[in-house]
């Protein structure tokens, strides 16, 4: 039973509520006035981010948590929130599920903005884990954070922040039943590199033990996998004792054990190690957890080279694919510096049939009339191995289209990773026809977001239709002959 909520929290859900959905399509939905919750979850669909029922809900869930005033209080109203929508089904039958596996494949895997999970803030962090939680994936973190001036070392203030905030991840990932990867921290700590400012181990213990502690008080053994050190020199005498004392703190929980990197085995009796290879030419150790977690990899893994770039998709799930190959029992994909969300390298991550690349057409393709961009590519014929997922146009100044997807990568490439087109159209009448609509961009392999300026001027595009409006878009092969499945949205 859902309980009875307060004025206080109707008023900050109404807010949440306005934020993400246009006052156009709440009016819609009212006067739609749905008679059980199955007519409701059909149309608020449309206008939640996801591609599954589980991903609505788990976006859905974490966006809504400010509204209240506790944990506590927010837990006892989503869980009566999930006890409702147990056993429901969309029109196709789908069901919503509220407790979704930890694994999709038996094998491990993990994706984590790692150092700056904190300090980057509640928001991005918010996007990663809902975004995981569809896809099966487990989250990772330095937990202490990197960047000199922002880690739990270097203030109360900075200690505080990080304890709120690892008490809200590991919330939602015991809500989406997805496994946490902590690293309370990490010995290159006591290294002057890539922003940070040496000091000795032994002076951080002290707050490194604040941390174990707050692990500990939040719970979740059974998904959270406790790293004490990460990269552990094993003659540094503090880095060890504090390994021994984690191990009796931790006693039953899954330890996991990175001594000098690059172990081929667990020690003090815990039951798991992590392995960082130097390449992507390495897999890792039979029984291992490997993580991309050395700068050479980190760069090979990044679309651009850096170690803050966004994630090169196709790389990460080759490099994942090599892991299990090798006999891991995992894999995590260490986005060492990346301050913002990253939808295609989570996406990356995932198991393979995570990820299903016969998506549907939101509407019929030759429902899309091409009278703008110069082109008529209404003769594509759909590739099976293509999907685009997760589109979305944030409004606020230029318009933006965001999105991830499969198959995009593998076609053809003009050139600077240019591999489609992309087009959008508008059913401004609300006939199920969307009359005014063609190619307005490229698209790259990276799935990088397009900005939608090219609808005011480019090739008999003549500007942005009323707030509202529904919108269809379809990605092409560079020449026209390929297609996506066509997704669908409401015009910001």
């Amino acid at each position: 039973m859902i309980p009875a909520l307060t004025k206080t929290e109707k008023t900050k859900l109404a807010a949440i509520i306005l934020g993400e959905i246009s006052p156009s399509a709440v009016l819609f939905i009212i006067l739609s006035r749905p008679q059980s919750t199955k007519e409701l979850i059909a149309l608020l669909g449309p206008f939640i981010p996801g591609d599954t029922l589980r991903a609505k809900i788990a976006y859905a869930i974490t966006v809504t948590r400010p509204a209240f005033d506790s944990d506590a209080r927010f837990r006892e109203v989503a869980e009566g929130v999930l006890d409702k929508l147990r056993g429901v089904t969309d029109d196709e039958g789908e069901t919503v599920a509220v407790d979704p596996a930890v694994y999709d494949d038996g094998f491990l895997r993990f994706y984590g903005r790692v150092n700056l999970w904190c300090a980057a803030g509640e928001d991005e962090l918010r996007k990663d884990v809902s975004l995981c939680a569809s896809l099966g994936v487990g989250y990772h973190i330095e937990m202490a954070g990197w960047r000199s001036g922002e880690t739990a070392y270097d203030s109360a203030a900075n200690l505080a922040k990080t304890v709120t905030m690892y008490d809200k991840l590991v919330e939602w990932c015991k809500a989406a039943r997805i496994p946490l990867f902590v690293s309370i921290t990490n010995w290159n700590v006591t290294q002057t590199k890539y922003g940070n400012t040496g000091r000795p181990f032994a002076s951080i213990v002290p707050t490194a033990k604040k941390l174990a502690e707050t692990v500990l008080a939040c719970g979740g053994q059974e998904l959270v996998y406790v790293q004490p050190v990460a990269e552990t020199n094993t003659k540094d005498k503090a880095a060890t004792d504090f390994e021994k004392w984690c191990g009796n703190l931790f006693a039953g929980w899954k330890l996991v054990y990175n001594g000098g990197s690059r172990p081929s085995k667990p020690a003090y009796g815990w039951p798991h190690f992590a392995y960082h290879p130097n390449t992507t030419a390495d897999g890792g150790k039979a029984f291992g957890i490997t993580v991309s977690d050395t700068g050479t990899i980190i760069k090979q893994l990044a679309a651009d080279g850096t170690l803050d770039g966004p994630g090169d998709p196709a790389k990460i799930a080759a490099w994942f694919a090599k892991c299990k190959a090798a006999g891991a029992i995992g894999a995590g994909y260490y986005a060492f510096k990346r301050e913002k969300h990253d939808a295609p390298a989570i996406r990356a991550c995932a198991a393979p049939a995570a990820v299903d690349p016969a998506v549907a057409d939101a509407v019929a393709f030759d429902k899309l009339i091409w009278n703008r961009g110069g082109e008529n590519f209404s003769k594509a014929v759909r590739d099976p191995a293509c999907a685009i997922t997760g589109v979305k146009i944030r409004g606020g100044g230029t318009p933006v289209l965001s999105y991830g997807g499969e198959g995009f990568q593998k076609w053809p490439v003009k050139d600077e990773n240019v591999t489609h087109i992309w087009a959008i159209f508008f059913d401004s009448d609300g006939d199920g026809v969307f009359e005014r609509g063609g190619k307005f961009d490229w698209g790259r392999s990276t799935a990088a977001d397009r900005p939608l300026a090219h609808l005011t001027h480019y090739k008999g595009w003549d500007g942005y239709p009323r707030k509202g409006t529904p919108w269809a878009a379809v990605i092409t092969d560079i020449k026209g002959k390929k297609r996506s499945n066509v997704a669908t949205g409401v015009w910001p």
